[in-house]
């Protein structure tokens, strides 16, 4: 198995987004260097060198852990050509907290299995390097009989509010900015951008009718819905390929303070 500068690869094979690498029969762990000051919303890209066996791309095969030994809620992305599964959080890691990622008893898609199980430790940031006031989030469930919202916040994972009337201008899905305090801030339109999905590439991300590119950051909420605007899944920006290739609807807001894409909806229309 090779290994790719912040690139996770195994033999069958892997590597890891902003990472290493690996190869495919495990009886033992190879251990692979430490990762410092990682970001506490990092998700790892793990790619092999040949196609994986899609069925072993579950948390019983990839999976992380904190120094408690509990296990870490992810989600499991497959690419299209089944070489690389992006490993994210449900929740964000915690700041100066040690975690062990988990790669084990994979095999490839002609059955070839992994040489040695292998397993990363990766510590956390002790600080906050967002240069933005602003948090971003997207609103999974609007409940006014019941006085709840529930917000999916970038950093933060899933968040409840006490519904107000500040919430009534919004609905399941939509993207709302907080301020430092985590109220509700009513951001320029100017920042808020919606229209076909054209080319996404090295982190920059167009538009069919927009003007120009728009740099996305590495931490970006990524949310997946069905044609009739439903929440189907928290994405990751591998999602963005296929979204880009299906021309699908998406909707984005920019952080007035670094420029930078924070939270996209894609409208998958083609589901």
């Amino acid at each position: 198995m090779k290994i790719k500068k912040y690139l996770l690869v195994v033999p069958f094979f892997i590597f890891f987004f902003s990472i290493t690498t690996v190869c495919f029969a495990a009886t033992t762990y190879d251990t692979w260097t430490s990762k410092t000051a990682v970001s506490s919303n990092k998700i790892w890209s793990v790619s092999f060198t040949s196609e994986a066996n899609s069925a072993d791309v579950t948390d019983a095969h990839i999976y992380v852990k904190d120094s408690s030994n509990n296990v870490v809620p992810v989600t499991l992305s497959l690419s299209s050509d089944n070489e690389t599964v992006l490993v994210q959080s449900l929740i964000s890691y915690e700041a100066s907290k040690t975690y062990t990622l988990y790669v084990e008893n994979m095999k490839s898609k002609t059955g070839i299995s992994l040489a040695k199980n292998i397993k990363m430790n990766f510590t956390i940031s002790s600080s906050n390097t967002s240069t933005s006031k602003y948090s971003y989030g997207v609103i999974q469930n609007m409940d006014d009989e019941n006085g709840q919202v529930i917000v999916n916040i970038l950093g933060k994972g899933l968040v409840k509010y006490d519904y107000t009337d500040e919430w009534a201008n919004y609905e399941n899905n939509s993207i709302v900015m907080l301020d430092s305090s985590d109220k509700l801030f009513i951001y320029d339109s100017k920042n808020f951008k919606q229209d076909n999905l054209f080319d996404y590439k090295e982190s920059k991300l167009k538009f069919s009718n927009i003007t120009g590119s728009y740099d996305v950051a590495s931490d970006v909420l990524v949310v997946l819905c069905d044609k009739s605007g439903n929440y189907v899944k928290q994405g990751v920006l591998n999602d963005l390929v296929q979204a880009v290739s299906r021309e699908d609807v998406a909707t984005v807001l920019i952080d007035p303070d670094t420029n930078k894409i924070k939270v996209i909806v894609i409208e998958q229309g083609g589901e």
